[in-house]
């Protein structure tokens, strides 16, 4: 049995369609409502510059050290 010329134009577009929507990106996904990394915070910062400074200097142990003692090698206050 023969399908009418519309309906075999009907149907090859419905494939190509189907393949066209496969073929086709996904809808972004939604970014609303996730939070952004915040700055750190100021201690976190000097801290991290602390650190910095005593590898620039080859200071021994300074990533187990902590701010205050970080402060002490390097002579700040």
């Amino acid at each position: 049995m023969q399908t009418s010329l519309p309906a075999a134009k009907a149907e090859a577009k419905k494939q190509m369609g189907d393949a066209h929507d496969r073929a086709m990106p996904q809808e972004a996904p939604d970014w609303r409502g996730t939070s952004t990394p915040q700055a750190p915070s100021p201690r976190e910062q000097a801290t991290d510059q602390l650190y910095t400074d005593a590898k620039r200097r080859n200071v021994e142990g300074r990533s187990h050290m902590d701010k205050a003692e970080l402060q002490r090698v390097l002579g700040r206050s």
